[in-house]
């Protein structure tokens, strides 16, 4: 790097040389591996500390939004800020001057004649509030003036935001409940009585109109919502969508990268914790706050560039260097561009998901509701599977969008994204976080019973290679489902004990349950395996006098497998003899399961399958022809006793959205971090977060 870069790390910048910084060699130093050089870390060192003076940020934002369009000077300056941002962050400089207001505040004091007290109705968390505020008679007043002592005025009169202020050194902002930022001009227009009047309606008097207190909800950040840096990421994202995502994509890869970078705060900081680190310690970069404040048109239109990214250039291939790199230069031009696009779609990826899951009340970027064709995405979801942050994409079209709901289900291959993840559960022993979005995934689509329906009768699997310990010739994909949940439900109860897996697993099964048709032998024998497992397990603690709460527990999960299983002889006994086999084969189970006394009338409904097909077995015949015979004149006349699930036919999954954040904003922060170029990854504490929901 040359004296131009230099001259920008120091305390005085009086002038750049612009043309230096839009050169070929500059845009090859600025590699991600720049920060490994001493020299470099320096350079980078000496610009962070001097940049509250120098405004180095502000030189660098502005004359990068000021020269967009053209070609090289603009991503060198994204690649220069990018390099910034990631040093600051990773040495732990402090970084809250770059997300405060540094515009020139008047120095006039405040003065409240020809004013007027207000009631204001504020609401902070679970705290409501009505304050009075002072708001001008005219309309010529000074705005920052009166929006700053309209804020102080707020601290001053409710005890609980200044509290929390006080604890987080965080800021106080006002929205209204669609989350649009309000100001002392809100506030005057709602007691102004007309819109072409300068007069105030004085709320001490009797009025023309119905009167109404002014109502606001209280928001804290780490930022300035007027802060410049405000300005340069709206006009950064807006100017980003309007970019070609085929001819433009080095630019539009370049400031994709460059927020990511500054979005990664989080990695490396927290507040210091009273007692075990979790992730309320680790505070959300300024920069989500900011993003999350843009306006709505502008952030849908960058979610879709960013869903366009992915989908033109996800097939990227990585540049390979070959035998012929001792001899030529890896480092070219075209090395980089075919390294921008393999990149690219990963950041776009994963800064897609980053603004799909922080929790916010309203999400500007949030793609929901959505009506467009989704067959090319669908297609590179389906394709890439297999891969978690497309996992999780699949779970954020699937949850926010009935129409990306109706196109999957209608597809006539579900089991090419079906049984990759039905694979995944049964084969993968561990708890995770992915773990957990296969069965939200499973949850979601036992929603549509024409869907279940069709897998279970229509879809058949034929040599199942991960089913190693079997020889299965074919299988329908409904069976598999049930065996892949089966499997993770059994895992759970025997070794981890994941409560949260125990009722995603559960919920899975009883929302199956009722559409399960022509269930493989396999599946019936392990099932009824599960159930005298859990009553062997009742019976060893209860004869070995064990804490109540512990039988309890297998009580419980008992009565959950007795409930499920009646619920699939209810609605489809008649299409399920091999379950109906397998329940005869453990009738000495189900009726000393009876005897004990412990289970609800359930029990009653397979007590009464065994009594109808039992005595008609004889030894001498196909056992399965038999059931099938009989299944056509038998009548199940008991109701299944809805017990679980406070009674529900069917369980809907539910985001909690703090929750939610918690775990797969760590999880999503993990996976980008094995590509986003970040220095001193040791220093990194979110990933230490447990790893679960």
């Amino acid at each position: 790097m040359g004296n131009s870069i230099e001259a920008l790390s120091k305390e005085e910048i009086s002038e750049v040389d612009w043309d230096s910084l839009s050169l070929d060699s500059l845009y090859f130093s600025l590699n991600p591996d720049l920060l490994q050089s001493e020299a470099a870390r320096n350079l980078y060192k000496s610009a962070c500390i001097n940049s509250p003076r120098s405004g180095v940020v502000w030189i660098l934002t502005k004359k990068l939004i000021d020269s967009f369009n053209e070609k090289l000077l603009p991503i060198n300056l994204m690649l220069l800020l990018k390099h910034f941002f990631a040093f600051l962050y990773s040495e732990g400089i402090p970084y809250q001057f770059l997300f405060q207001d540094t515009s020139s505040k008047s120095q006039e004091a405040y003065n409240s004649s020809f004013h007027r007290l207000v009631p204001c109705m504020f609401y902070f968390k679970s705290h409501c509030k009505t304050v009075y505020v002072s708001v001008p008679q005219s309309p010529d007043y000074n705005k920052a003036i009166e929006q700053a002592h309209l804020l102080d005025t707020i601290k001053v009169h409710f005890q609980e935001v200044t509290d929390y202020l006080m604890s987080k050194n965080e800021r106080i902002y006002l929205v209204d409940d669609s989350r649009k930022s309000i100001d002392i001009d809100s506030i005057y227009k709602h007691y102004t009585e007309n819109s072409d009047e300068d007069s105030l309606k004085d709320p001490f008097k009797p009025q023309t109109k119905v009167f109404s207190i002014f109502k606001a909800n209280i928001e804290t950040a780490e930022c300035d919502l007027t802060s410049p840096m405000n300005w340069f990421l709206n006009e950064l994202v807006t100017k980003i969508t309007l970019l070609n995502p085929l001819k433009d994509i080095q630019k539009i890869g370049t400031g994709i990268e460059l927020l990511l970078t500054m979005m990664s705060s989080q990695l490396y900081y927290m507040d210091k914790p009273i007692e075990r680190i979790n992730y309320e310690c680790f505070k959300a970069s300024p920069v989500v706050d900011l993003l999350m404040n843009s306006q709505q048109s502008i952030c849908q239109q960058f979610s879709w560039k960013l869903l366009e990214v992915i989908k033109h250039h996800w097939k990227s291939e990585k540049p390979s260097p070959g035998f012929l790199s001792v001899f030529y230069n890896t480092n070219s031009r075209e090395n980089r561009e075919q390294e921008c696009l393999f990149l690219a779609p990963k950041y776009a990826l994963a800064l897609t998901i980053l603004l799909q899951n922080y929790s916010r009340l309203e999400n500007p970027f949030l793609i929901k509701n959505w009506n467009i064709e989704w067959e090319e995405i669908t297609e590179l979801l389906i394709e890439n599977i297999d891969n978690s942050q497309f996992l999780l994409l699949f779970y954020n079209l699937l949850a926010n969008n009935p129409s990306f709901h109706a196109h999957l289900v209608s597809k006539s291959e579900p089991e090419r994204f079906l049984e990759p993840m039905v694979k995944f559960l049964y084969t993968e022993t561990a708890f995770t976080v992915k773990c957990s979005l296969v069965l939200i995934i499973i949850l979601l689509l036992s929603s549509d019973k024409i869907f279940l329906k069709f897998i279970n009768s229509s879809i058949q699997l034929q040599q199942i290679s991960w089913l190693q310990n079997y020889r299965i010739e074919s299988m329908s994909l409904g069976s598999c489902l049930f065996l892949g949940i089966l499997r993770k439900f059994r895992e759970n109860l025997r070794s981890s004990k994941n409560e949260y897996l125990y009722v995603i697993s559960s919920s899975c099964f009883y929302n199956i349950a009722e559409s399960s048709t022509n269930l493989h032998e396999l599946v019936c024998m392990d099932y009824l395996s599960l159930v005298k497992a859990v009553y062997n397990k009742y019976t060893n603690l209860k004869n070995n006098e064990k804490p109540p709460e512990d039988i309890q527990g297998c009580v419980e999960i008992l009565n959950l497998l007795i409930e499920i299983l009646a619920k699939i002889l209810v609605f489809n006994y008649n299409s399920n003899p091999f379950l109906i086999y397998s329940i005869l084969h453990q009738a000495e189970l189900i009726e000393n399961i009876k005897e004990a006394n412990i289970i609800n009338k359930n029990i009653d409904i397979i007590k009464g399958v065994i009594d109808f097909f039992l005595p008609k077995i004889n030894s001498d015949e196909n056992i399965i022809l038999v059931i099938m015979s009989y299944s056509k004149t038998f009548k199940i006349n008991r109701e299944i006793e809805l017990q679980t699930f406070d009674g529900a036919l069917n369980v809907e999954f539910f985001e909690e959205k703090t929750k939610w954040e918690e775990c797969m904003i760590p999880f999503i922060w993990a996976d980008t971090s094995k590509f986003l170029s970040l220095p001193n990854k040791e220093r990194i504490l979110l990933f230490k977060c447990e790893d679960g929901l």
